[in-house]
């Protein structure tokens, strides 16, 4: 039974975090930005996987790459939007003004 429970939240966290167009990545190839050749090493097993896959796997691993600066991408801008929302939640409660019922203190040099 905890197998089987591990199995479904590991499930539910994959599909939080991988984009829905990697689902897709098989057929969903079309690339219409220009190409820049580059030397890439990886290892040989990697090779052999994308290799086995025939005509079009360079264009599937530009794709998972793209997808994959996408998702880093889109996790930073939900960081620096749940920042800003932070520092402006703190910046209303720190003007946020005194209650009638509590007296203000005496200002810096009034006794």
């Amino acid at each position: 039974m905890q197998l089987a429970r591990l199995d479904d939240e590991l499930a539910e966290g994959v599909r939080e975090v991988i984009p829905q167009a990697w689902h897709r990545l098989e057929h969903d190839i079309d690339v219409e930005e220009p190409k820049v050749k580059i030397t890439l090493r990886v290892d040989r097993s990697v090779a052999k996987f994308y290799r086995a896959w025939g005509n079009g796997y360079q264009a599937r691993i530009n794709r998972i790459l793209a997808t994959y600066a996408q998702a880093r991408i889109a996790e930073f801008l939900k960081l620096e939007a749940d920042f800003h929302a932070y520092v402006q939640l703190s910046m209303d409660k720190y003007n946020d003004p005194v209650p009638d019922d509590i007296e203000e203190g005496p200002r810096e040099g009034e006794f």
